[in-house]
């Protein structure tokens, strides 16, 4: 479930990793996993949390190794950092992900150990975040309110500017990505923290409805959370007390997936517990009661924060959008256009029948004016009735081409024919038109 070492220098740590109400249920084991290493010195920290897959047949396994090699590989690359940089890091951190990859693939199926990975290295100067899936990491700077000489008694915003590494979803909401994915290059986030933060938090998606809100801490729950730690002198005290408020009833009610909860606070901090807190949520004073979220709320999501940096006044930096999001009007444009290209073709299939037929009838009259100027006298046969019949109909048709003698042609032929009582139904127009024999004149 978890490794953890004692305080690291400047410091304070807790850890919690709390088995889900779902998993309890179905008597499964806790597939999240925390793993938490400093140096000897107690300068750096190297914390590690992972969340199997709930699909794979050894996550838990999985969220296991990855942490634990991924914070002990961390932890021994502490003196390159310290002569080369953190962007030396970034680049050694694809090869320590592709040596735990090559673990896990000697041991089975990589597909059968998913999980994600949400990761922190902290030293004198700064940090990074390493992030893949969901889950989320979290920084924030405390500010001290007020000016002159007793300004250190004045009211303490914790969350004075935050840094976060938002979760990565798929296309829906309970899709995510994995380190164990064959694509976990193109989704694994950097964020660079500068060297004067005060508070960090790890957690997994199962935790994030209770630490974040909105894509803010959520206050009512972070900032009592804080000051009860700062007031706890041990260790083991701290994790206690964060293992009781994650696995309270009212955290079961609104998650029931596995929590994970890792948070390191400035020692520096511990000024503030008698301090009145301001409520980053809100902007009132905090009351120092836990408020956990009800079963409405949601965990805060959105685009991922890849190279994050720090926002004054309680400001959350704007995230670099995925290129996931610009999928939907990509795909919406692709089919608007084939939509019309589609419309274009049927149109122009149309008319071409329409030309079709509109020369047909244009030598059909053609035919039957060229047959009335030969012979007045010249009786028509039935089909040739018919025919007149039918051009009649289409009249307006015919109009097009300028024929404004069709009625004529239409009248001169039945006034030369005899008209029977009888008549039929035309069944173009509706109406009833004279049925025309084939008598001789009279």
């Amino acid at each position: 479930m978890s490794t953890m070492e004692n305080d690291s220098g400047d410091w304070l740590m807790a850890l919690a990793v709390v088995q889900g109400k779902s998993h309890i249920d179905l008597n499964t084991p806790c597939q999240d996993y925390c793993a938490v290493r400093t140096t000897d010195d107690g300068r750096w920290i190297a914390a590690v949390v992972c969340d199997g897959a709930g699909s794979a047949a050894r996550a838990g396994e999985g969220a296991r190794i990855v942490a634990e090699s991924f914070s002990q590989n961390l932890i021994l690359e502490t003196p390159q950092i310290e002569q080369r940089g953190w962007r030396w890091l970034g680049d050694r951190v694809h090869s320590i992900i592709g040596d735990v990859r090559g673990a896990l693939g000697s041991s089975g199926r990589i597909e059968d150990f998913n999980c994600t990975l949400v990761a922190v290295m902290l030293g004198p100067k700064g940090g990074c975040f390493y992030h893949i899936g969901d889950g989320a990491a979290l920084a924030g700077k405390a500010s001290w309110e007020g000016e002159g000489a007793e300004w250190r008694s004045s009211r303490v915003k914790l969350w004075n500017e935050v840094i976060l590494s938002e979760p990565e979803n798929g296309e829906y909401a309970n899709e995510t990505f994995f380190v164990t994915g064959e694509d976990w290059r193109r989704h694994l986030r950097v964020s660079e923290l500068p060297g004067d933060l005060d508070i960090v938090a790890l957690m997994s998606d199962g935790a994030m409805p209770f630490v974040l809100q909105k894509g803010r801490p959520y206050s009512p729950f972070m900032d009592p959370t804080i000051c009860a730690l700062l007031k706890a002198p041990a260790r083991h005290e701290r994790d206690a007390l964060l293992n009781d408020y994650l696995s309270s009833e009212q955290t079961y009610r609104t998650s029931s997936d596995d929590k994970t909860l890792f948070i390191a606070i400035r020692q520096s901090l511990k000024a503030i517990v008698d301090r009145q807190i301001v409520s980053s949520a809100s902007g009132g004073s905090s009351d120092r009661q836990h408020d956990v979220p009800g079963e409405e709320s949601k965990p805060a999501t959105g685009s991922i924060a890849t190279g994050a940096t720090a926002v004054p006044e309680g400001r959350v930096r704007e995230p670099t959008p995925r290129a996931q999001q610009h999928q939907t009007p990509v795909l919406l444009a692709a089919a608007a256009l084939i939509f019309a290209l589609l419309s274009l073709a049927t149109s122009a299939l149309m008319y071409v029948r329409l030309g079709h037929e509109l020369k047909t009838q244009s030598e059909i009259l053609s035919w039957l004016i060229a047959k009335q100027n030969e012979s007045s006298q010249e009786q028509l046969n039935q089909p040739e009735l018919d025919t007149v019949e039918w051009v009649l109909w289409g009249g307006q048709i015919a109009s097009l081409f300028g024929i404004d003698d069709l009625q004529a042609v239409g009248s001169k032929q039945a006034a030369n024919k005899k008209m029977h009582g009888q008549t039929r139904w035309n069944h173009r127009t509706g109406g009833r038109l004279p049925n025309w024999s084939k008598e001789e004149q009279r």
